[in-house]
This record gives C-alpha cells, sequence and structure tokens, in this order.
C-alpha cells in the first residue's frame, strides 16, 4: 500500500484506534489549533435528511485532520475525552451524549491494494477490507460470499438495529492512476452512492479533495 502524494497512510476498517492516535500526535505538537467546533455543524445532522457533508478545502488545508478529528470523536470504545474535554466542543449540550458512542467506518481511498492494475481490484481490495472488519465486529451476522458492501451493512442494521457512520478521505485517489478511465470513474461513482445509500448509517463526511456531494 501507498499513498499517493506521499506521506502517512492511515486505513480501512471500523472503529479503528489509527485515526485517533494521528490527532493525538497533532494535538500534541507546538502548533495545535482547536478545530472541534465544526462538530456544532455536524452533530446536529446524525439521523436527518441532511446527514450527507462535505468538507471541501486545498489541498494540504487540512482535510485529513478534520476526517481524524471526526473519527477520534464519534468512535466508539474509544477514550478520547483526555483530548476533547479541553476543546472548544466540550461545552457544547451534546457533547458527552455523542462522544465515542457511533460505529465509524473509516475509508483512506488513497489506500492501494499490492500491484494494483485494474478498478476491479482497487474496489475489491476496499469492499474486501470493509466486509471482514464488519464480520469481526458481528461475528453472528450471516453474509452470502456474493454480498457486497451494502448488503452486509443493511444486514446488520436488520438484525441488530445498528448504525455506521462514514467517513471517507482521498477519495478521488483512483482518479490520479493510468489505469482509471472514465468508465471506471463512472463505476466509481456508483459504487460510493451505493455505499452511502443503504440504510445502515447516520452522518457521512466525505473528506477530499474536488469533493461533490453524492446523489443519494
Amino acid at each position: 500500500m501507498f499513498r499517493l502524494n506521499g506521506g502517512e497512510i492511515m486505513a480501512v476498517g471500523l472503529n479503528l484506534k489509527e485515526p485517533y492516535r494521528q490527532y493525538q500526535k497533532v494535538y500534541n505538537s507546538d502548533y495545535f489549533v482547536d478545530k472541534s467546533e465544526i462538530l456544532e455543524e455536524i452533530v446536529p445532522l446524525l439521523n436527518t435528511e441532511a446527514c450527507y457533508v462535505c468538507v471541501t478545502r486545498p489541498r494540504r488545508f487540512g482535510k485529513t485532520l478534520i476526517a481524524q478529528l471526526l473519527a477520534a470523536y464519534f468512535t466508539k470504545n474509544m477514550a478520547s475525552s483526555k483530548i476533547f474535554d479541553t476543546l472548544k466542543v466540550s461545552n457544547q449540550p451534546f457533547y458527552k451524549e455523542e462522544l465515542n458512542q457511533h460505529n465509524v467506518i473509516y475509508i483512506d481511498f488513497s489506500n492501494m491494494p499490492r500491484q494494483c492494475s485494474e478498478y476491479e481490484q482497487y474496489e475489491n481490495y476496499h469492499q474486501e477490507k470493509i466486509i471482514k472488519a464488519v464480520a469481526r465486529a458481528y461475528p453472528d451476522i450471516l453474509a452470502d460470499e456474493q454480498d457486497a458492501v451494502w448488503d452486509v451493512l443493511d444486514n446488520v442494521f436488520e438484525e441488530t438495529g445498528d448504525q455506521f457512520i462514514f467517513i471517507i478521505d482521498e477519495w478521488d485517489a483512483s482518479f490520479q492512476m493510468p489505469w482509471c478511465s472514465e468508465k471506471n470513474r463512472e463505476c466509481f461513482i456508483l459504487f460510493l452512492s451505493n455505499l452511502s445509500s443503504s440504510r445502515k448509517k447516520t452522518p457521512t463526511s466525505k473528506v477530499g479533495d474536488e469533493l461533490r456531494l453524492l446523489p443519494t
């Protein structure tokens, strides 16, 4: 795996510790800026029709940092209060109620399978990563071998009522690859649309370059 433009790769998975670890490193730096007030805009959108959020900024203007912040705040079984108790968001009435209470699927689409040479390999890699992560968290939920990610997540919702927050970084990373044709781009947009339109999620935060809100 590699990052197209250099730097540290994040991850693909469910309730990951890595986004929090990365945000903690920034928090401990000499030049940390508190951007937690963005949660005042996002938290009220939970379980509403307006639950699809795009964070658009030029390259190197902190989109990945926002993704890490959101994951660190929302992710279940994460003791992130020692950071967020010191930030501005801690003064909000929703602060404790939503802190570390959600299933978060974090996807950094700059992750590539080894020797990736075609779009199908790229999409299958990300689908398999998510499905395996969900299967580990919900071992009693049966899934057919041919099920797509959205089928598996719908099964979880039907059986348990559990929902998921998607945080997506570098959504258009594959568009820079030599094997990515215009048709591949259309397939990927459809893949994201299917992912965001199944019945299993609360908000979806898409963080990346030249973002656009996907159809639902």
